[in-house]
């Protein structure tokens, strides 16, 4: 069996056709839509898809959305020259979100949870639910630094 360059099978083969001939066309309306904004603009936007006539674009700001709602009649008309069916734009605002998970929290139990949990552990069959209970026992504080029981602490405190 000879090897097939990958563009033959992504032109040819039925089961791809479709979604090839829609990535080709929503690349050249990108290059045109970055053609005809100004440069600080252009690369804060995408071509999101292409639905009935619509084109969605996707930025990271509300004030570039803005600036393109004003740019949407000249942008129109340049992106009708590759694409006759267009009816409107969609600007949709993507704010990227950014991982930062929060600090792990410590809470320590005072002696009195301690020894509740290691109680409570004697009496559980399940060895993996025993193990559970002994290592949250575990998570005791001695008494020579201050430790806050879960009584203690203050509910609107977080």
């Amino acid at each position: 069996m000879s090897a097939k360059p990958i563009k033959s099978i992504l032109e040819n083969a039925p089961e791809v056709r479709a979604l090839t001939l829609q990535t080709r066309r929503l690349l050249r309306l990108q290059q045109v839509l970055r053609a005809s904004l100004p440069e600080n603009i252009a690369s804060q936007v995408a071509v999101a898809g292409l639905n009935a006539g619509n084109l969605s674009l996707t930025t990271n700001s509300g004030a570039t959305a803005a600036k393109i709602r004003q740019l949407t009649p000249s942008l129109l008309k340049k992106l009708r020259l590759e694409e006759r069916e267009l009816n409107a734009l969609k600007v949709i605002v993507q704010v990227p979100v950014h991982h930062n998970p929060l600090p792990k929290k410590q809470i320590f139990l005072d002696n009195t949870g301690r020894n509740a949990l290691l109680t409570l552990s004697k009496r559980i069959e399940s060895a993996s639910l025993r193990t559970a209970v002994i290592r949250l026992a575990s998570r005791f504080q001695p008494s020579d630094n201050k430790q806050e029981s879960l009584e203690d602490k203050d509910p609107d405190e977080d």
